[in-house]
């Protein structure tokens, strides 16, 4: 009982970073931790270069990720991170863990072209009725809608491994069996930062041509600058920078590109995961591509 409270701090502290509402997440993960997800009897199944076909194989570990129709779907989905931690996963861990995406869409022909884009080999349930939402209740907030579970469907652990690197690390810690301990606790030592700015206008462009702009992180603390992941709200925006430790008084560039999915305005978000004070840090990103 006492690991389980362990892990469930854990993962308040992953999914709310420096937000006040600290009680209130906590006592949603304990509600959660625990539970048994009821799956529909039977749900279409669609994958990638093959018939529609229902599949029912059972691991010790099963990854569930339920996407509702609300919003940008390629945002949401985010097919290609998935793929790279699938495979992450499957080089330590192969046939041992079960990857279940309920989707519930407003067009079925939507995940063909997203699954096609981005070589997307694993089944996604299509959700028609919405049931598992309807079965199980899930929140509105999207951080309780991807769970670790075990293989009576028990969840073990809240949160989306793609959205959050710590969420990711915590994953990788149940499933690997190392000490649970571990995965909550940060060994570097935090620094302070500034930005440049916490949010970039990229203006109005052809939606055909990629639209780049950038930013800068200053290491304005007395350790060095570590950043662990960066996290972008839409697989149309890729970020470069340089992946090394940041010296005191040093400064880091970061290169945004952006390629338009069609015309119209947008606003995405960057979430930068890193050892200084405060993170993780949201940047605002937003234009019109026409």
């Amino acid at each position: 009982m006492k690991i389980i409270y362990i892990l469930c701090l854990g993962m308040v502290f992953f999914l709310l970073g420096c937000q006040s509402n600290t009680k209130q997440l906590e006592d949603e993960v304990l509600k959660w931790v625990g539970k048994k997800i009821i799956f529909p009897t039977y749900n279409e199944t669609v994958t990638f270069g093959n018939d529609t076909f229902s599949v029912g194989e059972r691991h010790k570990f099963r990854i569930l990720s339920y996407v509702d129709s609300i919003g940008c779907s390629s945002c949401k989905l985010k097919l290609s991170d998935w793929n790279s931690f699938i495979m992450e996963l499957n080089s330590k861990y192969k046939d041992q863990i079960d990857y279940l995406f309920y989707f519930h869409p407003k067009k079925t022909d939507n995940i063909y072209d997203l699954m096609w884009k981005n070589k997307f080999f694993h089944a996604i349930y299509v959700d028609a009725n919405d049931s598992l939402n309807i079965l199980n209740h899930f929140p509105e907030d999207e951080r309780f809608h991807t769970f670790l579970l075990n293989e009576n469907d028990e969840i073990l652990a809240v949160g989306n491994p793609i959205a959050n690197p710590y969420i990711k690390d915590l994953y990788l810690n149940i499933i690997y069996g190392d000490n649970i301990q571990s995965a909550v606790v940060s060994s570097l030592e935090e620094t302070r930062i500034s930005f440049s700015s916490l949010y970039l206008d990229m203006g109005i462009f052809n939606w055909k041509q990629m639209r780049s702009g950038s930013f800068f992180i200053s290491n304005i603390g007395e350790k060095p600058l570590v950043i662990n992941e960066v996290v972008v709200s839409c697989g149309c925006m890729i970020v470069n920078y340089e992946k090394q430790p940041v010296l005191k008084g040093d400064s880091i560039k970061m290169k945004i590109d952006y390629n338009a999915e069609h015309p119209g305005y947008f606003e995405k978000t960057i979430t930068i995961y890193c050892n200084a004070e405060g993170s993780p840090f949201k940047l605002k990103i937003k234009g019109e591509a026409r």
